[in-house]
């Protein structure tokens, strides 16, 4: 019997739905959906903050047209911490603690928090080297409580880039030498590097299409409706204005594009072969030109082929929804890492939110009836019941929140505790500027040979500051400089450098302006 996958696309500015069918003669595309938001970026993000009636839309119109089958999502890059890690070889159950211990030191928050994936990537002498991924348990909670909302629960959870991975494994038969695949977004630039058809590197770069038509809008006096067209409409072929300022954001772009393809190929033998472009904004006139200019690379269009005519049709948006619905039908090929596993595994996901419903509702009804039972034994005088009431509600504050050992409130202490599992939740934010997407921005943005250890963090609005150590004044010039090339960092600071007490290392304080308020 065939096995139908669905691949959904949470872009910032459309919903985009892949539908394939695996069976006798392989893969096949069976429908493609693209649901757009309104060209306002304000109101795409209200849009995607209340999603209710544009996803059911989307969905319902999936349906219709007999969409069935498996669904994959995926959680955007800026919101993920990646690295590349060598472990020694081991059973799958070692290899995952083992790979849980080595990011414990790479993230900046309690290994409880995050949710931890990987995928292998190579073997030699006796080690495993594996791209491992974490992603904080809030993000991954929050966005299956909103899939379930509108009655979608997703089989797996997918990093972005990797969906890229999958899609050029399906549709790409040339596999030799390393490939790059670019996917030009809204909001941002996702990168995947490809190694004889081997996943090499992965990042997210915060700049994309919509940073294009800002800069039109602000320094042309446009609306955005009316930048959006000048820039659909002329691209880097417009006149000398428009293609100057379009320039002078891609220019900054591409300079992260060219550091990350160094990072990932320095020392190998074998150059660049491809560069595969997919996206949105890879309809721009006059970028592959320029993408040729500048990398020296002619760029290609990866283009999901139309189910109906068998050509492209605008197929280079529905990429990453491809990747996402062909995950489960590569048989071995493609992306292993799954963020569904322990309490978010899938087949266990719907009775355990059915029973965390039951409890909040029994939970409820047992103070509801201990405020009525109070009040009716005081007038009746018979405490002891009340007292019986009152350790069921003890009991069940207990099983909710076991780390809070001196009991004195349950009622208040239980929502001093959700305020704080709120205030955590909001700390990840939803936009395209996250305080944890500036802590990955600022780790990809320092190279690895140059020393920074963070000691304080903070973020208040639109300042972020913080308390870091490295080896020497160079190196705080160095990291100074490093961080200045963040488009999302309006000014960068640095004060308060003085050489430690033990001489080895210097300690200074970096004060960052970033161009929005979190």
């Amino acid at each position: 019997m065939p096995k139908e996958a669905i691949g959904i696309d949470l872009g910032s500015s459309s919903i985009k739905l892949v539908h394939c069918r695996s069976g006798i003669k392989g893969i096949e595309i069976t429908q493609v959906f693209e649901l757009p938001f309104p060209i306002e970026p304000s109101s795409s993000v209200e849009a995607l903050q209340q999603p209710s009636s544009l996803f059911s839309r989307s969905l319902s119109t999936g349906l219709q047209r007999d969409m069935r089958g498996d669904a994959t999502v995926a959680i955007p890059g800026q919101h993920a911490f990646t690295r590349i890690l060598t472990v020694p070889a081991a059973d799958s159950e070692k290899l995952e603690q083992m790979i849980r211990y080595e990011v414990e030191g790479h993230i900046p928050f309690p290994l409880e928090e995050v949710v931890v994936a990987h995928h292998p990537l190579s073997t030699a002498n006796g080690g495993v080297q594996v791209l491992a991924a974490a992603v904080p348990r809030a993000l991954m909670r929050q966005q299956l409580e909103w899939l379930g909302k509108i009655g979608l629960e997703p089989k797996a959870v997918e990093l972005e880039a990797l969906a890229l991975y999958n899609a050029f494994c399906y549709l790409e038969k040339e596999r030799e030498g390393i490939q790059v695949v670019m996917d030009l977004g809204a909001s941002k630039t996702t990168l995947c590097l490809i190694e004889d058809g081997k996943l090499l590197g992965i990042r997210t770069i915060l700049s994309g299409g919509r940073d294009l038509t800002q800069a039109l809008k602000e320094k042309l006096d446009l609306s955005f409706e009316e930048a959006e067209r000048a820039k659909q409409r002329g691209g880097l072929e417009s006149d000398e204005d428009q293609t100057h300022l379009l320039f002078s954001v891609l220019d900054n772009l591409v300079s992260e594009v060219k550091r990350t393809i160094h990072l990932y190929t320095a020392g190998r033998k074998q150059a660049i072969r491809s560069l595969h472009l997919c996206g949105g904004g890879a309809r721009l006139r006059g970028l592959q030109a320029y993408l040729t200019r500048q990398l020296g690379l002619e760029p290609t269009l990866l283009v999901v082929p139309s189910p109906e005519s068998g050509t492209a049709t605008q197929g280079e948006i529905y990429v990453q929804g491809l990747g996402l619905a062909v995950k489960g039908l590569l048989r071995g090929q493609g992306s292993h890492l799954n963020f569904r596993s322990g309490e978010f595994a899938y087949a266990k996901e719907e009775a355990e939110i059915r029973g965390r419903w039951r409890f909040l509702a029994v939970a409820a009804a047992v103070v509801l009836l201990l405020v009525i039972v109070n009040g009716y034994f005081r007038y009746a005088s018979k405490e002891s019941r009340y007292q019986g009431l009152k350790s069921q509600v003890r009991a069940a504050f207990q099983d909710a929140f076991p780390q809070v050992k001196n009991i004195v409130d349950e009622v208040q202490q239980a929502k001093a505790a959700v305020a704080e599992l709120n205030k955590k939740g909001a700390f990840f934010g939803s936009g395209d500027l996250t305080a944890l997407g500036i802590l990955a921005e600022i780790s990809q943005q320092v190279p690895k040979e140059t020393r920074l250890d963070v000691q304080d963090f903070s973020v208040e609005g639109d300042k972020v500051r913080i308390e870091a150590e490295t080896n020497s004044f160079d190196a705080v010039d160095k990291i100074k400089a490093d961080l200045e090339r963040f488009p999302k960092f309006k000014e960068v600071n640095v004060g308060d450098a003085k050489v430690s007490a033990d001489q080895t290392k210097v300690r200074f304080r970096i004060s960052i302006t970033l161009t929005e308020k979190l």
